[in-house]
């Protein structure tokens, strides 16, 4: 009855609902993505400090640990799970997490992160704390995904749930056998880099056919079922640690993911930097794939700093502007940015070999890191702080 009142203007009737929400707290990406990223820094950085001998870090687990964890299961933890519910609205038309729902999220978030700096933190407690984050995400992941006809974005739950495990796994071995972490790591890497090839060979083209206006091509049936199979089939292998069979694979893998790259690939996306930054995230994935298939120790790197960096680095910077009502574009200074990344991906390569000005290779490396997502936050925090542009809610 209320459309009835006559001191209601024709426009106003149809006006976009405003939510009484603060910004930050209408979508998962606006919190998670502004702390995920102001976290990496941190973590790099303090990192850096405790390798010059400049800081003496005493967390739970030691800090070798500390670090390797916070990058994986803070840091990009939390990306992929701000990109995952904020894309579940876009698949299902359905609300997701919102108001108390992501306070919750955060405090899980934060509490882990706090836990993690005390090193007398109990282990059922680490397990406990650490694991409460990805499941509840997994929650709001499906919570949409019920009868919305999504089922192939389940395995996105299955996900979630398989990190909130290896999250309870890891305290486990923390305590009673570290010898076994350093596989663990290798295990979750590869899963985040499958991840990447997996969602990557949705959006690349979608992308690329979107912004140049041209018409998407075709792979070869058989191209993406085997090069993800390979891909997958490392995480088992690594496990066994039969070294020929793991590089074959690796070897192959690469050779499989870098035809499919460049198939996706057009010469005109060189002048965009929202598109050639996801095909040189996705580069370095693939670059670490063949350094493991060289049996070079520093492959596991590549694909953390260059592929799974530089591609969350992309991937935030467009789904932030997307969904805050802007015109998606590389914002000033972004592609430098984007190239920082790459270099701190590089740099930590052949870090050991590499000293300027008496700083080493790793400091130059964490410096360019925290340059590259503190661009993004100088550009970004005041907009995921603020309304829409548009006025609409989210």
């Amino acid at each position: 009855m209320a459309d009835l009142n006559p001191n209601i203007s024709l426009e106003n009737r149809h006006a976009i609902p405003k939510s009484r929400l603060h910004p930050v707290w209408q979508s998962p990406f606006r919190p998670l993505f502004l702390l995920g990223s102001l976290f990496s820094c941190a973590v790099i950085i303090a990192w850096s400090l405790q390798l010059t001998g400049v800081l003496q870090l005493s967390t739970y687990g030691g800090s070798l640990y500390w670090h390797a964890h916070e990058m994986l299961f803070g840091f990009t933890l939390a990306i992929v799970v701000g990109f995952l519910l904020t894309a579940v609205k876009n698949w299902t038309g359905n609300p997701s997490a919102q108001g108390r729902a992501i306070k919750l999220m955060i405090l899980l978030w934060v509490l882990a992160r706090l836990l993690w700096l005390f090193s007398g933190s109990p282990v059922w407690l680490m397990a406990l704390v650490d694991s409460a984050f990805p499941f509840y995400s997994a929650y709001w992941l499906a919570k949409p995904l019920l009868n919305s006809g999504q089922k192939h974005n389940w395995p996105f739950v299955g996900v979630l749930i398989a990190l909130g495990v290896f999250q309870i796994l890891y305290h486990v071995l923390l305590s009673a056998n570290p010898a076994l972490i350093s596989q663990l790591h290798t295990v979750i890497v590869l899963i985040m880099a499958n991840l990447v090839f997996w969602v990557g060979g949705r959006i690349l083209p979608f992308f690329v056919q979107a912004k140049l206006q041209i018409p998407k091509r075709d792979l070869p049936s058989w191209l993406t079922p085997m090069a993800m199979l390979c891909s997958w089939s490392l995480i088992p292998l690594s496990v066994i640690g039969e070294p020929i069979s793991l590089a074959i694979t690796a070897f192959s893998a690469t050779i499989l993911h870098s035809t499919r790259l460049a198939m996706f690939w057009r010469m005109k996306a060189i002048k965009e930097p929202m598109l050639w930054s996801l095909f040189a995230a996705t580069l370095w994935i693939i670059l670490g794939l063949l350094a493991l298939a060289l049996q070079r120790s520093e492959w596991l790197h590549l694909i953390t700093v260059g592929g799974l960096g530089g591609m969350i680095l992309s991937v935030i910077s467009r789904v932030s502007l997307g969904h805050i009502g802007e015109p998606i574009r590389a914002l000033k200074w972004m592609s430098l940015a984007f190239i920082l990344i790459s270099l701190a991906s590089l740099l930590r390569f052949f870090a050991q070999h590499i000293e300027v000005f008496g700083v080493s290779g790793y400091s130059i490396s964490a410096i360019l890191w925290a340059l590259g997502f503190g661009g993004f936050l100088c550009h970004y925090t005041k907009r995921l702080l603020s309304p829409r542009k548009d006025g609409k809610p989210g």
